[in-house]
């Protein structure tokens, strides 16, 4: 059985810009930067990372974390729904 991670109704803005002939997809607010070779790239470099971070925070217990971990912890709780 999969389980997908969707979005729940919040679109996540993200910043893609060239540097050095690398691209960078980037959402300051959840602190994540995709990098590639092409837009694409870094997108699904940055995808990846919001899926890590999504089960990371999911089994972090509110009562283990400090300061910014507690902010996204919460972040990711309010955009992401996992459904079966």
């Amino acid at each position: 059985m999969s389980k997908e991670i969707k979005f729940e109704t919040y679109p996540i803005k993200v910043r893609i810009y060239s540097e050095d002939n690398l691209f960078f997809a980037e959402n300051e607010t959840l602190v994540i930067i995709g990098t590639g070779s092409s837009a694409m790239e870094a997108m699904d470099d940055f995808c990846r990372h919001i899926i890590h971070f999504y089960y990371y925070y999911k089994k972090l217990s509110l009562d283990k974390i400090t300061g910014d971990a507690v902010r996204l912890k919460k972040l990711y709780e309010t955009l992401f729904i996992e459904q079966e």
